[in-house]
């Protein structure tokens, strides 16, 4: 059959909001004890890693992809792993991609029409995964060896599945994001598409947070390098009503996060009002607190409950100073919120970044007046006292 989705609709990871593409698992194509054929054409950016296409998970499934730089093709049966991977990097330029799993399992990986890599999974997939199909990421469970969603920076266009399981035409999924418009700066936007390049035995490290985490999220990448894998949420996480709507459902995955360094605070007590013309409709005066004191730390008891059934190691980094002339926040409400904060941190054992002491130390060098981001030097002092959290906990637990 020819399953022909998003064919005249380029999708496209690379700006401010998650872009999650999927089917739902009872309309994803139909795969089982078939061959397979997944078309599509990548447009990187730069150097783009990330899925292109899946489908599935751990147990079953496949997934076309770029990791370092090379195109990949997984197969999973009955939990085995089968990857095939071409020996020369990607095209830097847009490339047309097919990879093929035939009757006995053989797998061909193609770029261009010319075949890059061929392997044997022993067996087409035999049963038909439960997990939805995806892409420009993989949602749910992994199916290759990289750290969930391995969002892909570039645009994937023209997918096509080919099976013999009958004729079907997906609708097109919505390119609108679900989350609530919680603003970054254009500077740190490229952080919601930043992938780094997973290295089996390291550790590995989430990051939550609203856009000052993006600001520190690429330094504190670098900073960490051959250290952990350090990923981050593909969101701006906003407020902790977002949290609990997107921490176990979206941000989460089935990765095992050996570190989670998490904050919520700046969007919770932030004053809006649907009047005002303000960027995000900020408005201290006549606008309404977004989550009062009270119900954030309720909000915050709840989302640490559900981030210590991880495992993970947790550490809870506190919420940057407010600025005098800030729009929509109040001056002292940062101290009021990270006082709660701290409460609730000591009561679960959980390690406190102090980033509120380090803004404060800043005097205001690193933003302009009334604003709570910070430039590219703000944001590394930032990711330097992050890094150096993460390697503390791991040396100290370890």
């Amino acid at each position: 059959m020819k399953i022909q989705l998003l064919s005249r609709l380029g999708i496209a990871c690379l700006a401010s909001t998650l872009c999650l593409h999927a089917s739902i698992a009872k309309n994803a194509p139909l795969i089982a004890n078939a061959p397979v054929e997944i078309t599509c054409t990548a447009t990187p950016v730069d150097e783009s890693d990330g899925v292109l296409v899946a489908q599935g998970g751990r147990g079953y499934g496949y997934a076309v992809y770029v990791q370092n730089a090379n195109l990949c093709f997984s197969i999973r049966n009955k939990s085995k792993l089968t990857t095939v991977t071409s020996e020369a990097p990607a095209p830097a330029v847009a490339f047309g991609v097919k990879a093929t799993l035939a009757d006995g399992g053989e797998m061909r990986l193609f770029v261009d029409g010319e075949q890059v890599a061929i392997g044997n999974a022993g067996t087409v997939i035999t049963t038909q995964p439960a997990i939805a199909f995806s892409v420009g990421m993989d949602i749910g469970s992994a199916v290759g060896t990289y750290i969930l969603p391995f969002a892909y920076a570039g645009k994937v266009s023209d997918v096509m599945i080919n099976t013999e399981k009958g004729a079907i035409q997906a609708a097109a999924p919505s390119t609108k994001s679900t989350e609530p418009e919680f603003f970054t700066p254009e500077q740190d936007r490229d952080a919601l598409t930043l992938n780094t390049k997973n290295q089996e035995g390291l550790p590995n490290v989430l990051i939550i947070g609203d856009s000052i985490s993006l600001g520190y999220t690429k330094p504190t990448i670098a900073l960490l390098d051959g250290v952990v894998n350090t990923q981050r949420i593909r969101a701006n996480a906003g407020d902790t009503n977002s949290g609990l709507k997107n921490i176990k459902a979206r941000w989460l995955s089935d990765t095992k996060w050996d570190v989670i360094h998490f904050n919520f605070g700046l969007h919770d007590l932030c004053y809006r009002n649907p009047e005002s013309t303000e960027q995000g409709h900020r408005d201290k005066i006549n606008g309404t607190q977004a989550v009062p004191l009270a119900q954030y730390e309720k909000n915050l008891e709840a989302l640490v409950l559900q981030l210590k059934e991880t495992g993970a190691i947790l550490i809870w980094a506190s919420t940057t100073v407010v600025p005098e002339g800030e729009a929509g926040r109040v001056v002292g409400d940062d101290v009021k919120y990270n006082a709660v904060a701290g409460k609730v941190m000591k009561k679960h054992g959980i390690a406190i970044n102090d980033l509120h002491a380090l803004t404060v130390s800043f005097g205001g060098e690193y933003s302009l007046p009334g604003d709570v981001h910070y430039n590219k030097a703000g944001s590394t002092q930032l990711a330097e006292q992050v890094a150096e959290s993460i390697k503390q906990k791991l040396t100290n637990e370890n």
